[in-house]
Order: structure tokens, then C-alpha cells, then sequence
């Protein structure tokens, strides 16, 4: 809950993975990071050294902590158009901070400019999500210590990205030329939203084979899976929140593995010691053998219940199906795999169905298929009327 903590702790696990990975012969050749996850991915390319990334962090974490409490942040399940059209007129203390998918977009600043437009998308049937932050990262609230932080870049010196390396920007959603060796870049990286959709989508252009995580827990993975842009790569994590790192760590390795990536086997054995045997007998080994026998094959006695069996069936309570006969059913849908198998083993009965859609507004789109808003009651009440006087309605389970 402490940034100036939170953010060097976050840098040092992702570079710690990156570095373990590398250890095993797995070598990035395209980057991109989320956040704070650039400073590592620029460490990673080169083009700031361990020690300038350090002091980078800690002071970007020290100086975000001195601000003043009460800036919030959510994740609101609405395109970046719909959050931007929202956003106007209250630009000077509410900004996007991140563009994570189509439909996932966070918004921060002001708490109480952003608890009033939560209540306003909840009232069009937008989600919004609240995150666990202490500040409000990457918004308006930021500016007041980017004139310090660009005095700490000052005093860093920055490099060029490595060959065979390729960086992606989140800052500008693009591949990285010279950007990140200026100190302007790091300090407008404070404010700007992190453009990961369109960083993502630069990525998937490379095709690459695989794609590894360096985080304390897969969300990016989720981000991307979930925005149903992840192509026909592997995906694996680095680690996983509540789950033995050794066992995430390992499976994914062996599933790089299986999928043709090349391994630095003597550099994964390196860091296990390995002892001589020492207590060997020192005399030649006695060649005397002591193979196991068989036994000798025991005569049946008089009890042949010992030596044999019969097989006997035992009858089981059938199992009850869906084959009630009924005149209609109402099937209250989300549209989803489950609710098409229930419907066609319905329809194999013979029965007549009525779908029930979900929707913010009651509609009748046929006499077998309406959409109701099911927190609504008037909507349950004209549903069952309009069911009640159809010229068919006979008896519904």
C-alpha cells in the first residue's frame, strides 16, 4: 500500500525473473512493459544500466509518496472512446491511465470527480472496477513532482537498445527508437496512460513463438487472452500469486521446451552443488551374484474360494435426465456454451423453449425469445404477462 515501497519491490522481482530466465538460455527478442515493468525492460535492452534503474525507481516511488492521499483508480469495462467522451471537461483531475484491452480501460485522479462518474456510467451499464492503489498513477495528480524527477534523470546516463533486442513503447504504443534514451521520455512516462492494447498489438506483429511473463502474477497474459488477441503463441507465466513459484517456474520451462525452445540445460544445473562419492570401497567389487528366484508354484487345496471368483452385476439407481414432459420451457440464458447444450437436449424432447436474454431494456423479439434487465421487477412483471396471454401457454417448468 506504500508506493515508495511497492515500486522497487515490483522492479526487482520482474529484473530477478528476467535474469533467471537469461540464466537458462531464454533471451528476449522483443520487449514491452507495463509501467513501472519499462524500467526493466530497459535494463533488460541496455539502455539503463542496473544502478541507474535503482535510483530511477526508488526516487520515481519516494517522490509519488510525498504526494497527498486521495486519488483513486478504476478499471472500467467500457471502450477508450466511451471513458474519453466521459472524461471531457474534467481533463484538469481525471485522466486515463492505461488502455489494457478493447473494452478495458483505467481511469484515475480526483476521487471524487471519478466516484461521480462511476455513478453515472453504473446508471448505463458500465462496470467499473475500483483498484487497491495509494495514489492516482499516470493522471493530472502526478505533475506536481515531475520537475523533481526530471532533476534525478539528469543525473543518469542512458544508452542505445541492444542489437537483436527490439523495445515496444506503452507510452506511444510503438517500437522504440531513441525515445527511451532521453530523460524527457521517463518523465512523461509519470503521467501518460499505458497504452498496452496498442503496444500488444505491435508485439503480435512480430509473431513471435512464445511470450513469457516477469511479474509476481500473470495479469498481462489475462489482459491479452481476455481481449482475444493472443494468436497461436505459447503463453506462460513467470510465477504465480498463492502457488509454489518452483512448480510455475518449471512447468512453463518444460513447456517452452516442448514447443521446440532450446535450453541451457548446464546453465539451469549450474547453481546445484555436486559432491564426489567419497565412500566407495576401495577394494574391486566381489563378483558374486544373488539373482531372486522364483518361487516354487504352491498346489490348490480343498478351499477353491481361495484361488477363484465370479463376477456378479449389481443393479444402480437410475440416473434422472431432463426427460420430464412438459409444454414449455423458460431458459434463462447468458448466451453461452452451457445454455446451447441445455437447449438442444430440450429440443430433443419435443418441448417448446423460451429464451430469456439479459439486456438493459425489455424487449419481446419473438413469441418463443424475449430480453429483460434482471435486476428489474417491472420487467419480470411484463415478461410473465405477456407470457400468461399467449393464446399457447398451457403449463412452464
Amino acid at each position: 500500500k506504500q508506493t515508495c515501497y511497492a515500486q522497487p519491490a515490483i522492479f526487482s522481482v520482474g529484473y530477478s525473473l528476467s535474469q533467471l530466465w537469461q540464466s537458462w538460455g531464454i533471451s528476449p527478442g522483443v520487449l514491452i512493459g507495463h509501467s513501472i515493468g519499462e524500467y526493466t525492460a530497459a535494463v533488460i535492452a541496455g539502455i539503463l544500466s542496473l544502478d541507474s534503474a535503482l535510483r530511477l525507481v526508488a526516487a520515481r516511488g519516494r517522490l509519488m509518496q510525498s504526494l497527498p492521499s486521495g486519488g483513486k483508480m478504476y478499471a472500467v469495462l467500457a471502450s477508450e472512446a466511451e471513458v474519453s467522451k466521459s472524461l471531457i471537461g474534467h481533463e484538469k483531475s481525471v485522466s486515463i491511465a492505461a488502455v489494457n484491452g478493447p473494452a478495458n480501460v483505467v481511469v484515475s485522479g480526483s476521487g471524487e470527480v471519478l466516484d461521480a462518474l462511476v455513478s453515472s456510467w453504473s446508471s448505463s451499464g458500465i462496470t467499473a472496477h475500483p483498484l487497491m492503489v495509494s495514489h492516482a498513477f499516470h493522471s493530472p495528480l502526478m505533475e506536481e513532482i515531475t520537475a523533481s524527477f526530471r532533476e534525478v534523470c539528469s543525473k543518469e546516463s542512458f544508452g542505445e537498445c541492444a542489437g537483436g533486442m527490439e523495445i515496444i513503447s506503452t507510452v506511444t504504443g510503438l517500437a522504440v527508437s531513441d525515445e527511451m534514451s532521453q530523460a524527457d521520455y521517463w518523465v512523461t512516462h509519470i503521467c501518460a496512460p499505458v497504452l498496452f492494447q496498442r503496444g500488444m498489438e505491435q508485439v503480435l506483429l512480430k509473431k513471435c513463438d512464445a511470450h513469457i511473463e516477469i511479474g509476481a502474477h500473470p495479469v498481462l497474459t489475462s489482459m491479452v487472452k481476455n481481449g482475444e488477441m493472443d494468436g497461436d503463441a505459447l503463453w506462460v507465466p513467470s510465477i504465480r500469486r498463492g502457488r509454489a513459484d518452483w512448480d510455475i517456474l518449471l512447468s512453463s520451462l518444460s513447456n517452452l521446451y516442448i514447443h521446440g525452445m532450446e535450453i541451457d540445460w548446464e546453465g539451469f544445473d549450474k547453481v546445484y552443488s555436486r559432491k564426489k562419492l567419497s565412500k566407495l570401497p576401495t577394494y574391486p567389487f566381489q563378483r558374486q551374484s544373488y539373482w531372486v528366484y522364483p518361487f516354487k508354484e504352491k498346489s490348490l487345496n480343498s478351499n477353491l474360494s481361495d484361488h477363484i471368483y465370479r463376477i456378479e452385476w449389481v443393479p444402480q439407481l437410475q440416473h434422472k435426465t431432463i426427460s420430464q414432459k412438459t409444454d414449455k420451457w423458460l431458459v434463462f440464458v447468458n448466451d453461452g456454451e452451457t445454455d446451447n447444450r441445455i437447449i438442444e437436449e430440450l429440443k430433443g424432447e419435443n418441448t417448446e423453449i423460451i429464451q430469456i436474454h439479459k439486456a438493459n431494456k425489455y424487449a419481446k423479439i419473438s413469441d418463443t425469445e424475449y430480453a429483460i434487465n434482471p435486476q428489474s421487477k417491472d420487467h419480470f412483471q411484463q415478461l410473465t404477462n405477456s407470457i400468461l396471454s399467449s393464446n399457447t401457454y398451457s403449463k412452464y417448468k
